[in-house]
Order: C-alpha cells, then sequence, then structure tokens
C-alpha cells in the first residue's frame, strides 16, 4: 500500500466508526542505506466502540527478495 492509499483510508475513516493508526519505522547499519516500514493498522468499531474488524496494510516499497 503506497503512502497515499494510507492517507486516503485514514481520510475515509474520520467521521465513522472505523479508526486507523500509522507506524513508521526505520533501521539499519552504519555504511548502508536505512530500511524504511510503514504499516496501516485500520480498526472497525461496533457502534459500543468494540473493534470487531481489523485490516493491516504496508508500503510493499521496502521489501526486498
Amino acid at each position: 500500500m503506497s503512502r497515499d492509499a494510507a492517507l486516503a483510508q485514514i481520510s475515509a475513516a474520520k467521521g465513522s466508526l472505523d479508526r486507523a493508526v500509522v507506524t513508521q519505522g526505520c533501521w539499519g547499519v552504519e555504511g548502508d542505506e536505512p530500511t524504511r516500514l510503514m504499516l496501516i493498522h485500520n480498526f472497525k468499531l461496533n457502534k459500543k466502540g468494540a473493534i470487531f474488524h481489523v485490516r493491516i496494510g504496508y508500503d510493499e516499497g521496502c521489501l526486498h527478495s
């Protein structure tokens, strides 16, 4: 999932019973370019506020083969 898609998902969740959390991480060793990761957790809540569905996306640009 791209950063733009993640932000669109968060924007769509505003004003509804959905909530989104974005976690960004960066790590590496000295001399190498750092690896970056962005996770997007989208929670669907029922009317009582309990989580009944979780969807997780990530930035595929950080994956290597």
